[in-house]
């Protein structure tokens, strides 16, 4: 076991900020049905079930991400990025949208939370706009695990605030 490896991932774990819930709203919650966990291989991405017995299982919204879709990094589980498609996502049926950011998270602490733009199951850009979380578009920097970092590429987030 490399020791120094581990010492390294604590140090990038200790500097993690959690963000809270700024604006409550009234948003539905979110199901294993609609939220799913983001993964890659080499430059395509896929979305697994979140609760599915079998996480290896895809699952057939229609095979293809495009649009726009809300992510979010639950304080609990700061390698693992939450997605679902908002309910203007047309490319989703709406057994698969959400409401919004709190849909994904039930209200939970996050460490980013924000969009992401795709086009043929290629990320093209990422954002931090979340109303629920409003996270400091800084904090991708130090609130960003490695695994996160390679499903997020740092040259792909684009710094675009609309609140």
């Amino acid at each position: 076991m490399n020791y120094k490896r581990v010492e390294e991932l604590f140090d990038i774990l200790r500097k993690i900020t959690p963000l809270k819930v700024h604006n409550f709203g009234d948003q539905t919650p979110g199901n294993e049905k609609n939220i799913f966990v983001l993964e890659k291989n080499g430059s395509r991405y896929y979305l697994l079930p979140s609760g599915a017995s079998n996480p290896g299982s895809y699952i057939s919204y229609n095979g293809c991400i495009a649009g726009k879709l809300l992510y979010a990094i639950l304080a609990s589980n700061p390698n693992q990025v939450l997605v679902g498609a908002p309910y203007y996502n047309a490319n989703f049926a709406k057994e698969f949208q959400i409401c919004g950011h709190t849909s994904l998270t039930m209200r939970k602490d996050v460490v980013f939370a924000g969009e992401l733009f795709f086009a043929s199951n290629e990320l093209t850009a990422w954002t931090s706009c979340s109303g629920h979380y409003m996270p400091d578009s800084k904090l991708r920097f130090s609130n960003l695990t490695p695994n996160v970092k390679r499903l997020l590429p740092l040259d792909l987030f684009y710094h675009e605030t609309y609140y």
